[in-house]
């Protein structure tokens, strides 16, 4: 009998790699500090934006699960157009500038290109 409590114990053990987040799609370099990305449910979704934004840890964004990074999630698969790097992230603000769309490193704010305002968020 303590021998098959022990093969359990040590096949749970072995079963299990310790990663929270496994489910999630690998990381997305994220370096540079005037990016960010929302931390959504699925690549997408529909929503104009999400309450939390990822982080940027160790170089990669990062969501606690069962979240991940908007900027993870292959750009085609937005269908709201306006939207192209995901939702935005509730509570950021570009101030007199507009919001700019990085495919590869999600959402920034940068001068308008055409000096208006239309493209603010």
């Amino acid at each position: 009998m303590p021998l098959r409590l022990v093969l359990g114990v040590a096949l749970v053990v072995v079963g299990c790699d310790g990663n929270a987040s496994s489910s999630q799609p690998a990381g997305t370099p994220c370096g540079d500090s005037s990016f960010f990305t929302a931390c959504v449910h699925s690549c997408g979704e529909t929503n104009d934006s999400e309450a939390v934004a990822a982080t940027c840890t160790g170089g990669k964004y990062h969501c606690d699960a069962p979240l991940i990074p908007a900027a993870a999630c292959d750009p085609s698969g937005w269908t709201v157009s306006r939207l192209p790097c995901g939702p935005w992230v509730a509570g950021y603000d570009c101030g007199q500038s507009c919001a700019v769309c990085d495919v590869t490193r999600g959402w920034t704010c940068a001068a308008c290109p055409d000096g208006s305002a239309a493209a603010r968020m």
